[in-house]
């Protein structure tokens, strides 16, 4: 686990926390996901490059924390494959949709 986990879990080390540490880990889960998200949506995929996207630093980031964050997580392999892998499973689902609405008719 990375030391930024690490560091989360110490907080539940008192046991009246335990019955509310799954539903605090799945709400910060949420999070992280809905701002990676954005991030993304807002500040990489408007740009056809790597310079224009490291120009592009969301206002409330320092230059080396939004480069780390698009070197290590946006252009990462996994992560790219992970956003494919979503739009072709999306598409297919379009798909189905659609021959379902069809033989309906």
């Amino acid at each position: 686990m990375a030391v930024c986990g690490q560091a989360i879990l110490e907080y539940f080390t008192n046991p009246d926390m335990e019955s509310a540490k799954e539903d605090v880990l799945d709400h910060m889960n949420e999070l992280w996901r809905t701002w990676r998200s954005r991030m993304n949506r807002d500040h990489v995929k408007p740009h056809d490059s790597l310079v224009e996207i490291l120009e592009d630093v969301p206002e409330f980031l320092s230059k080396e924390d939004w480069e780390w964050c698009v070197k290590e997580k946006f252009l990462s392999e996994e992560f790219l494959v992970k956003q494919s892998y979503s739009k072709l499973h999306f598409l297919l689902l379009l798909v189905q949709w659609r021959q379902r609405l069809l033989s309906n008719y």
